[in-house]
């Protein structure tokens, strides 16, 4: 029994205290009128005491009627709980498996039976899921949910209000989820909630066949030649079963095969805009793949291409098939200064060396006959070649060798063929040092009457980057002698004429002989002999023929003897092959020349060149690092799909970026330089964040686990009907507490009438008064 009190209820004991209080002196003026003598007396006591027990009964179950005693009593019912479906609407679902059925439509052909045989005993309540939580029924379009939260879906579920208490949960889904790092966690806070999760799993648990183009990356390796690169990482799944049986395919582009090293095959297509500019079959492996093609650029500019390869036959997925990527393609050509002092020869060099497409020669002579003065080399301001090219002096005001520092740094390699050192300025000696030691370009000191020392040079400040010693001034030695390539120049780059070793040899053994050369003292140190005169000797041994060095960025080279008529007659002329008697000499001069300017080629190559991925994906940050001499000052512009431009400017050589929509992004690079800024543009693929379809495998492990740690389990597509059983006990206990008030009874109400009438009956009786 339990008291309902209140703050009147205390108010009534207070008054019912009181009024006991006064009770007594009215019991004690309360006299009978019949009846006399100590009976009498006795009497009247006894009747007193009868009425004032009368009245302290009547207050008394008055106070037990305001404190309202209770009676409570334990109800024990059960009520129908609620079985949350959960529909996976994420994209996975609409891969076709197998059976040539896609996931989606079996879950839709499943739903109506499960929520037929599940609401004979529950309330059944349908919910979807992909990036959010959804009640209401599934749409019976095509999934498009980009990634698959089931964790949050789960979470969502147990935390939203609903009529009925959560019973069970089935969930509908191949088990490709994106957040599954939490399931445990999950999982335990449903057992605590008594919730059991039973899934049905869909799609087959093996990877489908399937090709899948990861990155695409474009770049022009030569920055003088409009050939571009095309790199491309593929994942290929072409297995049937893990167990290595090979997908065997019709005849559609496909092999029929069971050997796995067999390759299969598919069309790459590049296209820019509607022109196609590479189109061939490419054989496919199993497994990881890199695939490199090279193409012809269309034109120069940046220009951005779509890599596609066509959909085989039996393939589960065809958006990861194809890419964009981007190049700029540009003609940084080799730009090569060649100085002649012979001027009766100066278009031989310069036109085998143009036949190549990346080379660009400026040729200039100096007339140089009688004694060293201003007025005789200065000679006439310019000469017509044979084929009609004005070349003009190199002391010409305007266009004859640059007077400024920057000018001369803008050539890669400067070719100085028997020039009198007269003719250069300070300057100009100063910036041909600075072009090999700080610029990385290269140097050629050509033989002759006023080279090397017969020439003064070691008076200059040229000396520095030669890489022969020059100790007499009177140096020049006239007739012929035997050449000895040594080993070293055997193994060179610059004597590399042919690509067969044994071809090689040959074709160096052939080389024709020389007329004569400049007796310098010896190569210096660090410098690479490639070549003797073994003819002659000095002190320290075998003429120096050919020698070169690697100054400071640059590299230089000393070629003693002559590479024109004269002394090199027959090098020019007779070295090559029937029908080609230049193509040796010709490899010769392009390989030195490519030599020299390696460290200036590979630093155009490279010109505001950016580290960065071609793919990213929207919503997540993508890395991008300049190179840390391109720092200063430098920032990023970056144009949307939409054509919006932001500019990011990095933490050092470091920029973050986070694409928002997918589509193409071009990443232009702002480079300071000392003429001001230099731009290039890079393509940045952005796609949707599809993690779940890294794989096309269904994992239905995720709900064998989901349903172990919960109390649940896993049903197969074909025994749904089973699920009925398995929650057919699944009830809602309720309990209930029901408070009953005691006085709330007729014979309460009709003793307390009875007590209030037998006292009142009895004063009249006995003739008493209040």
């Amino acid at each position: 029994m339990q008291f309902e009190s209140s703050f009147y209820a205390y108010i009534a004991v207070g008054l019912a205290v009181v009024g006991l209080f006064f009770l007594y002196p009215i019991y004690s003026r309360m006299k009978v009128h019949r009846g006399g003598g100590e009976s009498g007396e006795s009497s009247t006591e006894s009747k007193r005491w009868i009425v004032f027990v009368l009245r302290v009964l009547v207050i008394a179950a008055l106070l037990l009627v305001i404190f309202n005693p209770m009676n409570s009593q334990e109800v024990e019912s059960e009520e129908m709980v609620e079985v949350a479906v959960l529909v996976d609407g994420s994209r996975s679902m609409e891969i076709v498996d197998g059976n040539g059925r896609r996931r989606w439509d079996d879950l839709l052909t499943d739903l109506p039976e499960l929520r037929s045989e599940i609401g004979k005993d529950h309330e059944v309540k349908i919910y979807s899921f992909a990036e959010v939580l959804e009640e209401g029924e599934t749409d019976a379009g095509v999934p498009s949910g980009k990634k698959s939260h089931l964790i949050g879906a789960l979470k969502s579920l147990m935390t939203s209000g609903r009529e009925k208490p959560l019973g069970a949960i089935i969930v509908l889904s191949d088990g490709q989820v994106t957040d599954g790092s939490s399931l445990a966690e999950v999982a335990s806070d449903l057992q605590t909630l008594n919730v059991p999760v039973y899934g049905v799993p869909y799609g087959e648990a093996v990877e489908q066949f399937d090709l899948a183009l990861l990155s695409a990356k474009a770049e022009q390796p030569i920055p003088f030649e409009r050939k571009v690169s095309l790199v491309l990482e593929l994942r290929n799944h072409l297995k049937a079963s893990e167990q290595g049986e090979i997908f065997t395919l019709g005849d559609d582009g496909l092999f029929e095969t069971t050997d796995e090293k067999q390759r299969y095959q598919s069309r790459l297509t590049v296209k820019q805009g509607e022109r196609i500019v590479f189109d061939k079959v490419v054989g496919i492996r199993d497994g990881e793949q890199t695939v490199q093609v090279d193409f012809v650029a269309p034109q120069l500019g940046f220009q951005d291409y779509e890599v596609e390869f066509e959909a085989m036959n039996g393939e589960r997925l065809t958006w990861n098939n194809s890419l964009m990527t981007g190049v700029e393609v540009v003609d940084e050509k080799i730009r090569v200064l060649y100085i002649e002092g012979t001027e009766r020869d100066f278009e031989t060099l310069p036109y085998e060396l143009e036949k190549d497409p990346a080379m660009e020669v400026t040729t200039m002579i100096v007339q140089q006959q009688g004694e060293r003065s201003p007025d005789n080399y200065k000679g006439l301001p310019s000469v017509r070649g044979r084929r009609g090219q004005v070349v003009y002096n190199v002391t010409h005001p305007e266009r004859g060798m640059p007077k400024d520092r920057e000018s001369i740094l803008e050539y890669d390699v400067i070719i100085n063929s028997d020039i009198m050192k007269e003719v250069f300025t300070d300057i100009q000696f100063n910036a041909m040092v600075e072009l090999v030691e700080k610029e990385g370009g290269g140097f050629v000191m050509v033989g002759g009457d006023t080279a090397f020392g017969a020439g003064g040079y070691d008076e200059t400040p040229v000396d520095s980057i030669l890489p022969v010693e020059i100790k007499d001034s009177d140096d020049v030695s006239y007739g012929g002698f035997t050449t000895l390539v040594t080993e070293g120049g055997m193994d060179h780059p610059v004597l590399r004429l042919e690509d067969d070793p044994a071809k090689n040899r040959t074709a160096i053994r052939s080389m024709p002989q020389f007329m004569g050369l400049n007796r310098v003292d010896r190569p210096k140190p660090g410098a690479v002999l490639l070549a003797q005169n073994v003819s002659e000797a000095n002190r320290n041994g075998p003429l120096v023929l050919w020698a070169v060095q690697q100054i400071g960025r640059g590299r230089s080279m000393a070629f003693t003897s002559d590479t024109t008529r004269g002394w090199g007659i027959y090098f020019q002329d007779r070295w090559g092959v029937p029908g080609d008697p230049r193509k040796h000499y010709r490899t010769f001069w392009n390989n030195t020349v490519r030599w020299l300017a390696a460290d200036r080629i590979a630093r155009k190559a490279a010109k505001s060149d950016i580290a960065m991925p071609s793919v990213g994906l929207a919503g997540s940050s993508v890395s991008i690092s300049l190179p840390e001499s391109q720092v200063d000052g430098a920032s990023l512009l970056v144009t949307g799909p939409d054509g919006e431009v932001v500019e990011i400017h990095g933490d050092g050589e470091d920029f973050d970026y986070q694409p928002t929509k997918s589509g193409r992004h071009i990443i232009t690079s702002k480079v300071k330089t000392e003429k001001g800024f230099v731009y290039r543009k890079h393509l940045l693929h952005v796609r949707e964040d599809l993690k779940e379809l890294d794989s096309t495998k269904a994992r239905p492990e995720v709900l064998e686990e989901l349903g172990r740690l919960t109390g649940g389990g896993v049903v197969r597509r074909d025994r749904i009907s089973d699920l009925r059983d398995s929650l057919k006990g699944l009830k809602s206990r309720i309990v209930e507490y029901r408070n009953e008030s005691l006085w709330d009874r007729w014979w309460v109400l009709l003793l307390i009438l009875g007590l209030v009438g037998l006292e009142w009956g009895l004063r009249r009786k006995w003739g008493m008064s209040l």
